[in-house]
């Protein structure tokens, strides 16, 4: 056998062999994911399951969910988002907005998912979250609404409004507010007294 073909032979062979070769080294680097393991591709769920998204990717997920007319997805997402970012001030006005849908789509409404509502509208209007954050003290702007958070502001305060019939007092408190609109919840502890009657009865009876 020549030399010439001995080589051409040689070169016939490597480049049988290098796909498969190839193959070999791409399938040891390839890790798949969970969601690729359950449907070839990955949605939106398993990313939020797996923690592959970012705060603010969050709150994009929430509003599209909001927008959709599906608040209870929308209060979860955003949820997650605030738990990694509570400065987030989009984050706050979507998640009261969720909580707001909700609210108006119940025939008696639920005293805790109302007063979580109330208080994240709240937080937007006393810019206890974003840029204007920390321009007050217990909640409340030395200078009125000099300071408040125009973007989200104006609309927090008129739901305040339609939510609880009161807006807060510029010198009032974030906490005597929610202590005069919230309402009670099961876990609410009476403070009546009520008087033992059968006491009372055996006393007559002396």
């Amino acid at each position: 056998m020549s030399s010439v073909k001995f080589v051409l032979i040689l070169f016939l062979a490597l480049m049988t062999i290098r796909p498969g070769l190839a193959v070999d080294e791409t399938e040891e680097e390839f890790v798949p994911t969970e969601g690729a393991l359950k449907g070839g591709t990955i949605n939106s769920n398993q990313l939020l399951e797996l923690g592959m998204v970012s705060p603010r990717s969050l709150v994009i997920e929430g509003e599209k969910a909001l927008y959709s007319g599906d608040p209870d997805r929308a209060i979860t997402v955003l949820h997650r988002s605030l738990d990694r970012d509570y400065e987030d001030a989009d984050a706050h006005t979507f998640l009261a907005r969720a909580l707001e849908m909700k609210l108006k789509s119940q025939a008696e409404r639920d005293p805790e998912l109302y007063n979580e509502c109330v208080k994240e509208w709240l937080v937007v209007l006393r810019n206890h979250s974003g840029m204007e954050r920390g321009e007050g003290a217990h909640g409340i702007n030395i200078l009125g609404h000099l300071y408040e958070d125009e973007e989200h502001g104006v609309d927090a305060r008129k739901h305040l409004v339609k939510l609880t019939g009161y807006a807060p007092k510029p010198w009032e408190t974030s906490a005597k507010y929610l202590k005069r609109v919230l309402l009670p919840t099961s876990g609410t502890v009476s403070g009546a007294v009520v008087k033992d009657k059968s006491k009372e009865k055996s006393k007559d009876d002396k």
